[in-house]
């Protein structure tokens, strides 16, 4: 074996990430900014994705992705989790007490958040201690949060369904589901990925994204598309039935603050939710 300074370098990274994501987790550093979802049909507002950002105190705000997968193997999703949840219900109460139209709220979810062994009663707690209704919740899953422990993951789902809580597959296509998993876990609806929605001007793309809609429809679930940019996008969306979009086209996600004042606007608009207007899109 032979010494490489480039091994210095990568465990004093990973030492310090380590470290900072502790003191992240302890000062609460996580913010949670909100996405529409809008009807295809008619560009009502019909729920917000929640989106967990770090506001690093050097590096600025960071995206899920520059640390959500070394939270994910080092043990910390859980807390980082917890935190999202717990901000998503404060928001949610907020615009509760000032008599909005509140719509359900999406929270993506790891792995070691569906098994933990409490997480049912934790989630009824936090429902009879905050008084928000389980049904302006939905928790979205990855493919890969299905595979991890079957039959355990199976009975979480089911025990989160009963109180109420919404049960979302996200980025459908591009793991390792099967029919055989659908047909075994309990579902709410599917999100078909983004790369299938920015390809919808190919051929097989969009074979795959209608078969997908016809297979929700089919199985009475619903089904939402993420990352639509374009009006030809939503379009497409539309024309195969799709129920739900969300993407760029509808604008960046936004902090509750902001959410809030879109609400109250919304009060004197004839389109519901915090979209953009939008001309109409005939069949």
């Amino acid at each position: 074996m032979f010494y490489s300074p480039e091994l210095n370098k990568s465990a004093e990274a990973r030492n310090a990430m380590l470290r900072e994501l502790s003191e992240a987790i302890a000062n609460e550093q996580f913010m949670v900014q909100y996405q529409p979802k809008a009807c295809a049909r008619t560009h009502r507002l019909i729920g917000l994705e929640a989106l967990v950002r770090w506001r690093h105190p050097r590096r600025g705000i960071l995206g899920p992705e520059a640390f959500v997968p070394f939270a994910e193997e080092n043990g910390m999703i859980s807390a980082i989790d917890d935190l999202v949840l717990q901000q998503v219900t404060n928001d949610i109460v907020t615009w509760t007490d000032d008599q909005l139209d509140v719509v359900p709220v999406s929270v993506n979810v790891s792995a070691s958040q569906i098994l933990r062994t409490d997480l049912v009663e934790a989630m009824n707690r936090l429902f009879e201690r905050s008084g928000v209704n389980p049904e302006l919740l939905r928790f979205e899953l990855t493919e890969s949060v299905l595979r991890a422990e079957y039959g355990e993951t199976r009975e979480a789902l089911a025990e989160l369904r009963k109180a109420g809580v919404q049960v979302w597959l996200n980025d459908f296509g591009t793991g390792y589901s099967t029919m055989g998993m659908l047909n075994e876990f309990p579902l709410d609806g599917l999100c078909i990925a983004r790369e299938f929605v920015g390809a919808l001007d190919r051929k097989r793309s969009f074979a795959i994204v209608k078969s997908i809609v016809n297979l929700a429809h089919n199985l009475e679930v619903g089904v939402g598309a993420i990352g639509v940019e374009t009006e030809d996008q939503l379009r497409l969306l539309k024309a195969i039935g799709c129920d739900s979009v969300q993407g760029g086209y509808y604008g960046a996600p936004m902090d509750a603050v902001s959410v809030r004042k879109y609400f109250l606007d919304d009060r004197k608009q004839t389109v519901t939710g915090i979209l953009r207007a939008l001309p109409a899109i005939n069949d």
